[in-house]
């Protein structure tokens, strides 16, 4: 890799969210019903790990909202109402594709992941950028990894909910009662690890927009794309 596009590299590499007309184009890589596309819909929605789309249960279904225990170190149960609109699409889902009333979307997160992996040539621009992973006190690159994963979604959730947050209620309460939305055990975490640059997701411009309705966009007659 040219000593330019290293340099650009590590700057994108403290970056760790998608911005959402990029996310868009995944989704609407896949058509409406379709698992991946479905998947990661639900993870966009609900700020979940990616390693929580496993053993997703009917039983965790109530009207219109999900409620799951979440893995890790988290504590309590994550509970997060979903749009019409989702449930729609998630019903062509279960008209389309074999399931299991214990798994749901019946998929690993690495696969997930790898079949993501699989249309980043299709999708192009930054899904195709790798950057470099810092070995700790090693001082060289230990490996190296795309820009936009998977993981990245649940730091968009965080990052513009964090904002919202904040500009109601000012930084520390935004970040306790971010902490407690998310079950994360301590506000440490939520700070350290999820809250990213405002201006990197463009926080400012969706302030006055929910995740539900950013990701609308994709489902109605126009795409997500046509409304950036």
């Amino acid at each position: 890799m040219k000593s330019k596009q290293i340099a650009k590299a590590i700057c994108m590499e403290d970056v760790k969210i998608i911005p959402f007309q990029e996310l868009a184009k995944l989704i609407d890589h896949y058509p409406k019903g379709h698992k991946y596309r479905t998947c990661v819909l639900w993870l966009a929605l609900t700020g979940a790990r990616v390693c929580e789309i496993e053993h997703r249960s009917f039983d965790e279904i109530m009207g219109k909202y999900w409620i799951w225990k979440p893995r890790k170190k988290q504590r309590g149960v994550r509970k997060e109402k979903l749009p019409d609109w989702f449930w729609e699409e998630f019903q062509r889902y279960l008209d389309t594709h074999a399931y299991k009333r214990k798994d749901v979307f019946g998929i690993k997160a690495r696969s997930l992941s790898r079949k993501i992996n699989n249309v980043r040539d299709d999708l192009g621009g930054e899904w195709k950028t790798m950057v470099p992973v810092f070995g700790e006190g090693r001082g060289g690159v230990v490996r190296w990894e795309h820009l936009y994963k998977l993981k990245n979604v649940r730091h968009n959730y965080v990052t513009l909910e964090h904002y919202k947050l904040s500009e109601k209620y000012g930084g520390d309460v935004a970040v306790s009662l971010l902490a407690r939305r998310m079950r994360h055990s301590t506000h440490h975490m939520t700070a350290s690890h999820y809250i990213e640059k405002y201006d990197a997701l463009g926080a400012e411009k969706y302030s006055n927009s929910t995740i539900a309705e950013i990701m609308s966009q994709s489902v109605n007659q126009h795409k997500i794309t046509e409304w950036f």
